[in-house]
């Protein structure tokens, strides 16, 4: 063996003009597959890592909430959502709150409409805007009279502003109110792509105020994972989130009054409705006309047997309750009134004898407004669970924007009332989906056009290596006459060819470095332009991975020896004669 890579070593250098070219192919071959597949994970990278997180994060929490005919987006108790998803979300880099707004906004004599997005302060916060002017963390300070903006260069061209300068806006919150606030330009940064632009940054707690959030309360959290390589890894931690995602019955632990007798209680809604009508008529004895009058008068109560007796208290009258509630000082009171009393037996019918029931109306109106310190939880096997009204309601997980918005539309004709959740991934969102199947036709285009390339390249190296083995074919002839075996003879042409790819792979493997330094320098003017999200600070964004670039070494390594292998062994079989009689 070490005679055989001697002599194929040997030839590999006594033949350097064919073996230049040959070899110059091989690492052309080698620079374009690393190249493209470094451009392709740039994109994926760029857009997934940086792109996406701005305009949804990868994983999105959102809520609505029915009071009525008022819909509100709203997530009440934020803190909860978000502690449950860092325990049982993996790999979780950042939670936002995510809070914006559109507002139709005035500058120096011209008007356009921007969103308005609220931005927390944070030590790495300069890592994401390029700032022309100003100075980003003026955004947080207090000015009497104006509220701080941070907006982008195309937005300051838009209305005409500099830094400084008043910017006015109408906004409406989230329960329908109009408002005018002025804004005074504390920053303007350089927007990086086109989607970007369109947004302005303003404290987050001012803009809760504008949009009538409390502290506690928000719009949307938006999740921010770690490194995202795999975009249907996203898919499967928002599953898994979502599965895990179980409500409980919304209870209300309260005191319950009238004249000097009070009574502890737990107080939970009934969802009335045809479906759950006879469950509830057939749980509390009640006639069909009781039903009806308690389902007709929205301060209805079904108030247990021995709490009645407690406070001795009738059908038809008027009782107090009150409770503390969870985010504001003092307690939240209000009347109730008796439309029914039940008997309450845990071996008949598993029901406590500090229950109440509460017309739905009067308890979402309560319950979620004012949210209790202390909760009632209900037992989830009973079969009077799924008419109670929950913590909320989730809905079921769609793949894509397609999806997400016939299930909405689904949800906007269906007759409901209380808090639902909806779990989303930014494939679910129609512009983020757009971004990512941009990306996907890019990527596309990019491997067709390389594998053109890189086929062209392929049968020239082909025909080059046979070219060689066929005007050799004497060569051939003379070894095996002086005793070479034909595995010998075969090993030979191989070892030479894999000797050649290795060191051309290696030099293709450097050629591709520069190539991509140099590509990665230039910058390009793209400003306003769709094409600007695929760049990073207006270049190109190459991502070469030690992965790619192995597939990649080992691809081109298979494909010569492959190539190398067959004409070799023909040759080798050829009789020793004939071999030598070859002219070429």
């Amino acid at each position: 063996m070490g005679m055989i890579t001697k002599i194929s070593f040997r030839n590999l250098i006594r033949q350097k003009r064919r073996n230049i070219l040959l070899g110059t192919g091989i690492a052309l071959s080698m620079c374009l597959f690393i190249v493209s597949c470094s451009f392709v994970n740039g994109i994926s990278d760029n857009l997934l890592n940086n792109v996406i997180v701005y305009m949804t994060g990868h994983i999105s929490i959102t809520a609505q909430e029915k009071m009525g005919d008022s819909t509100v987006d709203i997530i009440r108790d934020k803190d909860k959502l978000i502690q449950f998803a860092m325990e049982n979300i993996e790999g979780i880099n950042e939670v936002w709150e995510d809070v914006n707004t559109l507002a139709r906004c005035l500058g120096n004599g011209k008007a356009t409409t921007m969103a308005l997005v609220g931005m927390w302060e944070g030590e790495g916060l300069k890592d994401y805007f390029d700032v022309i002017t100003g100075n980003i963390n003026d955004i947080f300070l207090t000015d009497e009279g104006y509220t701080p903006i941070l907006i982008y260069n195309t937005t300051a061209e838009d209305l005409n502003v500099e830094l400084n300068d008043i910017i006015k806006a109408k906004i409406t919150n989230i329960y329908g109110v109009i408002d005018n606030r002025n804004f005074k330009v504390a920053a303007i940064a350089k927007a990086d792509n086109v989607f970007m632009s369109f947004a302005s940054f303003v404290e987050i707690n001012a803009l809760k105020e504008f949009m009538g959030y409390k502290e506690h309360e928000t719009g949307t959290i938006d999740i921010i994972l770690e490194k995202v390589e795999n975009p249907y890894s996203v898919i499967q931690k928002a599953d898994l989130f979502h599965e895990l995602l179980l409500p409980e019955s919304a209870g209300i632990n309260a005191s319950f009054s009238i004249n000097d007798s009070t009574a502890s209680g737990n107080l939970f809604g009934l969802k009335l409705n045809e479906e759950n009508q006879s469950i509830i008529m057939q749980t509390f004895s009640l006639t069909p006309e009781q039903y009806n009058e308690f389902s007709n008068n929205e301060r209805s109560i079904l108030i247990n047997e021995q709490m009645a007796r407690d406070l001795n208290i009738n059908s038809g009258e008027r009782i107090y309750f009150e409770y503390k509630t969870k985010f504001t000082e003092g307690s939240f009171s209000d009347y109730l009134i008796v439309k029914g009393i039940f008997t309450a037996n845990s071996d008949k019918n598993g029901l406590e004898n500090n229950i109440v029931f509460a017309h739905e109306d009067v308890f979402n109106k309560h319950y979620f407004s004012n949210l209790p310190e202390q909760t009632a939880v209900f037992n989830i096997e009973h079969e009077l669970f799924p008419v109670l009204v929950k913590e909320w309601e989730i809905l079921e997980r769609s793949e894509n924007s397609d999806e997400s918005r016939i299930k909405h539309q689904k949800l906007n004709r269906t007759d409901w009332n209380g808090t639902i959740l909806d779990i989303q991934t930014m494939y679910e969102f129609p512009m983020a989906d757009g971004v990512l199947k941009l990306a996907g036709a890019l990527n596309i285009i990019s491997f067709i056009a390389v594998f053109i390339l890189f086929s062209i390249i392929l049968i020239g190296v082909i025909n080059s290596i046979r070219m060689s083995i066929r005007e050799r074919t004497r060569e051939i002839g003379t070894n095996r006459a002086i005793g070479m075996l034909k595995g010998d003879v075969k090993a030979v042409f191989v070892f030479e060819v894999l000797f050649l790819t290795v060191f051309a792979g290696i030099a293709g493997i450097i050629l591709a470095f520069i190539l991509m330094g140099a590509l990665g320098s230039i910058v390009f003017d793209v400003e306003d332009n769709p094409i600007s999200m695929l760049l990073i600070n207006d270049q190109i964004y190459f991502l070469p991975t030690a992965f790619s670039i192995f597939i990649s070494f080992i691809l081109i390594l298979l494909i010569a020896l492959v190539i190398a292998y067959f004409p070799s062994g023909k040759a080798a079989k050829m009789k020793i004669a004939d071999a030598l009689r070859h002219y070429e």
